[in-house]
């Protein structure tokens, strides 16, 4: 393609579909397509914008800046790849800087090394995607959603991630400071050495979810729902928990807010009584729906304040003074 000085927008839909074809019929017809520097050189996106709904499954992109000027008369600022298929595309250390990619499916795919700070993602498709070593800072994933998608070491401060969806994901060794999770939803997911210093969970929701040497420093849960989730290693200074709803949560080691728990068995079942007091809240095994300490006890006394139910109810005395104990001793 050396003798080519310019790409028209009819030859680029002709390798699109030739490209298409290839993929459908696992390469026995069509022909793949191969994006090079110079072939990007040649391509003139002050006329072509348009890449909706284009095909890019299995197409590598690898040590492509996009958004750099190192690649003559090449500028995506305002080019559009809405609703794009990239299945298995292949994006290492590639650079794709202020990109729409609205809708855009990335199943499959590798982004390891990769920068696409600024980039829009909202209601993106994430499945089985890697991110490693990736840069996402002030992107947003407005109503995405990431199915076993893996992130380790990857940056994603200042990021929208309101309403999207985390199912089954596994991040390690991440940055979210001062991200939005408003609304998100958590569920199946591993969180381990991550930090979301400053980020907004409001009315997030929690299932499922283990949380291992996380920081939630200056978070925000306000109206958040945790169910069956795990606390282990965690710290919260100065985390805002108005109006948090809790189920089956379990913290270990956790630091920045009081938990006090213990176990008492009650006719052969072990009870795990973990109470949260700087929250007002109270955690039983068996009593579910009550969420407060006082309304715990009240609980127990119409139900075990018998001559029937005394060996009982003096074992939950003993939990409720171990308990008062510790809250006054913290």
């Amino acid at each position: 393609m050396g003798h080519i000085k310019e790409i028209k927008e009819s030859t680029l839909r002709r390798a699109e579909r030739l490209h298409r074809k290839w993929v459908e019929t696992s390469g026995k017809s069509g022909q793949k397509m191969i994006v090079t520097e110079d072939v990007l050189s040649k391509l003139n996106t002050k006329k072509i914008k348009d890449f909706q709904d284009f095909c890019f499954e299995k197409v590598d992109f690898s040590g492509i800046w996009f958004s750099s000027k190192k690649i003559k008369n090449f500028d995506l600022s305002e080019t559009d790849f809405g609703g794009a298929n990239f299945r298995g595309a292949i994006f290492k250390e590639t650079q794709f800087v202020g990109i729409n990619f609205y809708k855009a499916v990335f199943s499959d795919a590798d982004f390891s090394g990769a920068d696409f700070t600024k980039s829009n993602f909202a209601e993106a498709i994430f499945e089985n995607v890697d991110f490693y070593n990736t840069k996402f800072v002030g992107a947003d994933f407005t109503k995405a959603y990431f199915y076993k998608a893996t992130f380790y070491e990857t940056m994603f401060e200042k990021s929208d991630f309101s309403k999207a969806v985390f199912n089954s994901a596994k991040i390690s060794f991440c940055e979210f400071g001062f991200s939005n999770f408003i609304g998100t939803i958590f569920k199946e997911a591993e969180f381990k050495e991550v930090a979301f210093e400053g980020s907004d969970f409001s009315s997030a929701f929690f299932e499922n979810v283990i949380f291992d040497f996380t920081k939630f420093n200056n978070a925000n849960f306000n109206s958040c729902k945790l169910n069956n989730s795990r606390f282990i290693n965690t710290t919260f200074k100065d985390t805002v928990f108005t109006d948090i709803k809790l189920k089956n949560v379990e913290a270990l080691n956790v630091q920045g807010i009081r938990v006090i728990s213990c176990q008492i068995i009650i006719e052969g079942v072990t009870r795990m009584i973990q109470c949260w007091p700087d929250l007002n809240v109270v955690l039983d095994g068996y009593f579910w729906r009550i969420r407060t300490f006082e309304g715990l006890m009240q609980k127990v006394e119409e139900m075990y304040n018998n001559e029937e139910d005394q060996k009982s109810y003096q074992k939950y005395q003993a939990a409720f003074n171990y308990i008062k104990l510790m809250q006054e001793l913290s």
